[in-house]
């Protein structure tokens, strides 16, 4: 996977959904180039980290020998070598510690990095999303403008939110009223009102999750 496909990967995450790039403005498109850039830079430098941390392994134990065969040749009497070999132990010491303060730098300079490219990330889909959220709404789930309401549909919407919708409270006397499997009105025993259909769904229609302009 690319730097490119990393960062897209990374968007439709935040969004919440995948996205066409040639959907968005240039403006974006730019944007997510310039991050695909970022993170190119900051795998790269992830891998001189891990080059330099395999250097700096080795020389430390290059120098760790050196240090004790010197030392063991000084004791054994053979000064010249072991000064010699303890020079060499020193410079690589001394490459360590470079090599170390470089470590250092690189790690703060990708800590900076991340955080920035977090950040952009973050504003980046904030913006993809303001941009396609409505396009993407309408694709998914379309508006529906026009509904024919009766009961047989208002019990099968319940029965898709998994609820059973048996009978509700009649809105002119407050008695209990059973609901018909069909038809788009029925009639209150206890008052003798005509309830509609219409008027039902006003009442269940947080529950069965419609949100529309509905016609007769």
């Amino acid at each position: 996977m690319d730097a490119r496909e990393k960062v897209l990967n990374d968007l439709y995450k935040r969004c919440g959904f995948e996205f066409d790039e040639s959907e968005l403005s240039p403006k974006n498109r730019s944007k997510i180039g310039q991050l695909a850039e970022n993170f190119a830079k900051m795998v790269a430098l992830e891998s001189e980290i891990k080059s330099i941390e395999g250097k700096t392994s080795r020389s430390l134990a290059a120098a760790l020998l050196f240090l004790m065969i010197g030392g063991s040749l000084i004791c054994a009497g053979v000064g010249g070598i072991g000064i010699f070999l303890l020079l060499i132990s020193g410079l690589i010491w001394r490459r360590f510690f470079s090599a170390g303060k470089k470590l250092k730098s690189l790690r703060n300079q990708i800590d900076l990095m991340c955080k920035k490219q977090e950040e952009d990330c973050e504003q980046l889909s904030k913006e993809i999303y303001n941009e396609l959220s409505e396009v993407y709404e309408q694709k998914v789930r379309p508006k529906i403008t026009h509904f024919k309401i009766d009961f047989a549909a208002i019990l099968q919407a319940t029965k898709g939110k998994r609820a059973i919708l048996e009978s509700i409270e009649c809105p002119f006397c407050s008695a209990r009223l059973t609901l018909p499997t069909s038809g788009d009105s029925v009639k209150c025993e206890a008052c003798g009102k005509t309830v509609l259909a219409t008027d039902v769904f006003e009442e269940v229609k947080e529950l069965i999750g419609l949100k529309s302009n509905v016609g007769r």
